[in-house]
């Protein structure tokens, strides 16, 4: 067998090995989010609908929520999974959501910063980037949805309609 077939299967089947590792890690990440809407829906709801209609509910509060939650497990995409199985079960607002969100994007930065902080001088820079930039992201979002809800609270929930499969939705009537 000459050298360069030898070459030429190692690099095929490495391809091969490489496709199938990318395929394994996909059905991984999707199977662990599964687990975990899973778990979201084993809390109970009587104690969702208690923290949800909480005085001490504000945007801020709940951006700050969504900020600690996400910095703790270190996964946004987590937290969206379960975001997202609560509201489609319709126990958690839309509009409450977004603020998490909010919070969530930010609570992202911590771990680029933690693994910044024995870095050069540069990669603590593109941390602190990357956390202002999100920040400022949320300045400009939080009164667009300031301006929404107050909106959605004037015109009444009949707005908003919940469908089991797709979760809560805007319904625009002309």
């Amino acid at each position: 067998m000459s050298a360069r077939r030898l070459f030429h299967d190692l690099y095929f089947k490495s391809k091969i090995l490489l496709a199938g590792l990318i395929i394994f890690g996909l059905g991984v990440i999707f199977s662990a989010l599964n687990g975990f809407e899973s778990l979201a829906n084993i809390i109970p709801t009587e104690r969702i609908q208690y923290i949800v209609n909480s005085e001490h509910n504000t945007p801020l509060s709940l951006s700050i929520f969504g900020m600690l939650f996400t910095m703790i497990i270190q996964s946004s995409t987590v937290a969206t999974g379960m975001l997202m199985s609560f509201s489609s079960e319709g126990t958690v607002p839309l509009i409450q959501i977004y603020y998490v969100l909010i919070g969530a994007n930010i609570g992202t930065c911590f771990t680029v910063y933690l693994v910044s902080l024995k870095q050069p001088y540069h990669a603590r820079i593109t941390a602190y980037a990357h956390i202002w930039i999100n920040v400022l992201g949320a300045i400009i979002t939080f009164p667009i949805l300031l301006r929404t809800q107050s909106y959605i609270l004037q015109n009444g929930s009949q707005q908003f309609r919940s469908n089991k499969s797709y979760g809560p939705r805007l319904v625009i009537t002309c």
